[in-house]
């Protein structure tokens, strides 16, 4: 993270995953996400979907909560994972 021209800082982030495959290539997940730095604390809930569209690759969708007010309110995303 950038804070001003040349100087930069850490953050920490750690996450804890559930996930539950509905069967045919179809997965959903849900997520809580923890970010420490020099900032105050930040937490989110975050859900999605994925689908696998062939052997070594997914598709994913899904959102992302802010759970205090430090936090981003919104994020919407998506994503392609290629195994190789």
């Amino acid at each position: 993270r950038v804070v001003s021209e040349g100087e930069r800082t850490w953050d920490y982030s750690f996450t804890a995953v559930s996930g539950v495959d509905l069967g045919k290539g179809y997965g959903v997940y849900t997520e809580y996400i923890g970010n420490v730095g020099d900032h105050p604390y930040k937490h989110y809930f975050s859900g999605g979907l994925t689908w696998d569209v062939a052997p070594f690759t997914r598709l994913d969708a899904g959102a992302v909560v802010g759970l205090n007010e430090d936090s981003d309110d919104l994020t919407v995303f998506t994503g392609i994972t290629w195994k190789f």
